[in-house]
């Protein structure tokens, strides 16, 4: 049985389409990236898998079952997230709630209709926090952190949901170098061993060379290739998508597939 498995969706805002078509398996334990310039669906279709967008067209299932038979809290028992606009949310100061109560709601689906935390929840708030490197910022208003902390403390609000499935999108954004390959190390080893299913989107190639064992690559909301990333991370494929010229060659640490750019002006 597969984590999630996506059949010729198609969905889209207000009636207008953005994604077409579209079929997808994701294996249990597999950790998928998708790639795709702007507006070619990458977001969408991460909406579509978790429900918080209907498919107009088409088939989702979540480890065997409909989705459109689960209810909102089935769902966050089964597949957490991270989403771009989350850390964007609070640009503003609209939630200025502490980082450990930011964390805490990644709990919800599990809270009573009074929602007391048990002693359960509270050991999986502070486990997130700590592998997401924000415990020193438990007490800080959200609102006052910067971009990249709060990032990482919405990754440990997904965390604390303890979900076998984790979608990701852009999870590396607003972070430091460091903190790129700090938070994928992270989902590399909860993929690697506690076998938890990983989809991210990615913009940058070379992240999700290092760290994807399959790329799904889209345009103009559809499934463009999809394969290993020395498959998809060509630089005829690139420029085919993106309009891009750039060179790839293999990482000398790894042999993964890097991507570099060929600026198109000469000097």
């Amino acid at each position: 049985m597969n984590a999630i498995t996506i059949e010729n969706v198609e969905c889209g805002y207000g009636g207008a389409p953005v994604i077409g078509g579209v079929s997808l398996d994701v294996s249990r334990g597999e950790f998928l990236g998708i790639l795709g310039p702007n507006g070619s669906g990458k977001t969408t279709l991460l909406r579509a898998a978790t429900g918080v967008i209907a498919a107009s067209a088409g088939r989702i299932t979540v480890n065997g079952t409909d989705i459109r038979s689960l209810g909102p809290r089935d769902i966050a028992r089964q597949v957490a997230c991270v989403m771009q606009d989350n850390a964007a949310s609070v640009g503003a100061g609209h939630l200025a709630f502490a980082v450990r109560d930011v964390v805490t709601m990644g709990r919800t689906p599990y809270l009573s209709r009074a929602g007391w935390a048990t002693p359960r929840d509270r050991d999986a708030v502070d486990r997130a926090m700590e592998l997401a490197e924000v415990t020193h910022l438990a007490d800080r208003p959200i609102t006052e952190l910067s971009g990249g902390e709060r990032q990482r403390a919405f990754i440990a609000m997904a965390l604390a949901q303890e979900c076998d499935i984790i979608m990701l999108d852009e999870p590396t954004n607003h972070l430091d170098i460091a903190h790129q390959i700090g938070i994928l190390d992270l989902f590399a080893g909860l993929n690697r061993d506690s076998n938890k299913t990983i989809v991210g989107v990615f913009h940058d190639l070379n992240l999700a060379s290092e760290y994807c064992e399959r790329l799904l690559l889209l345009k103009a909301g559809q499934v463009a290739a999809a394969g290993k990333p020395e498959e998809i991370l060509t630089a005829e494929m690139i420029r085919s998508i993106y309009g891009a010229r750039v060179a790839v060659q293999p990482s000398p640490a790894t042999g993964r597939p890097h991507v570099f750019l060929r600026k198109s002006v000469s000097t």
